[in-house]
């Protein structure tokens, strides 16, 4: 589990993200901090709220919140593109 500490503000054309900044002790009890790669337009979750974190062990750096969106979000994006190419083969 890990921390939220904090929240980036990120600029994408004319809106602003917030994606939170978490830190956590890895297996080895190395505390590692990271940004997240999504943010929401709002600062979200607050500060202190805890999360669960994926990481490798043999790389702590290399980590993100466990959440649906960051698990599922690509694999499921690439089943409906593989099933639309599909369906355009098929008519």
């Amino acid at each position: 589990m890990g921390t939220v500490v904090g929240h980036e503000t990120r600029s994408i054309d004319e809106s602003q993200t917030y994606p939170p900044v978490v830190k956590f002790r890895g297996s080895i009890g190395t505390e590692t901090s990271f940004t997240s790669v999504a943010g929401r337009v709002n600062p979200y979750p607050p500060l202190g709220t805890q999360v669960l974190v994926r990481y490798l062990p043999s790389d702590p750096s290399n980590a993100y919140i466990g959440t649906f969106l960051h698990m599922w979000a690509a694999p499921l994006a690439f089943v409906v593109l593989g099933a639309a190419g599909l369906a355009v083969l098929w008519i």
